[in-house]
């Protein structure tokens, strides 16, 4: 999971990079078919892939969806800045083009350090990740069957900490 929260507050798409090749469905009583994005935002960005993790091509993709996301932003303030962590898949000349073309500007924190130099690790991250962990406890303690924590579980949780 990848939320992006401006200084003002608000949340853009979040990046969820969830395990396999390919969306796999689960149908419900009803019939109904769901796919573990089902369970994410609205706005989620959700795509698949083997490796755990963000590529160049995935950061690209979501880097688009953040570009359209934020034209109205950029038309009345010009521009805006991104700050990244130093990760390779953030650096790529594609992708640093992508926001140079759209005015937004990236600042680049140095490698291992963004757990002290980016703001939002301490006023949104800390406290997604606690809600998050209520979320697990309360599963944990409340949920009396025998069901496992799966990729659909996950979401669900993700997303009510989220909201």
């Amino acid at each position: 999971m990848m939320p992006v929260v401006s200084a003002g507050g608000r949340a853009w798409s979040l990046l969820a990079v969830l395990p396999g090749k390919q969306a796999k469905f689960r149908k419900r009583h009803g019939g109904t078919r769901e796919t573990p994005s089902t369970f994410l935002p609205p706005t989620a960005y959700c795509v698949y892939r083997e490796k755990a993790g963000v590529d160049t091509d995935i950061f690209y993709h979501w880097g688009e969806k953040l570009v359209e996301e934020t034209s109205l932003l950029r038309k009345r303030h010009r521009n805006i800045i991104l700050a990244l962590d130093g990760y390779g898949a953030h650096c790529s000349y594609k992708v640093l083009k992508l926001f140079k073309d759209n005015n937004i500007v990236v600042v680049g924190l140095p490698a291992h350090t963004s757990h002290r130099t980016q703001p939002p690790d301490f006023s949104v991250f800390s406290p997604y990740k606690t809600a998050f962990r209520n979320e697990l406890n309360k599963r944990t303690i409340f949920v009396k069957d025998e069901t496992k924590n799966d990729v659909y579980t996950i979401c669900e949780l993700l997303t009510n900490a989220f909201n």
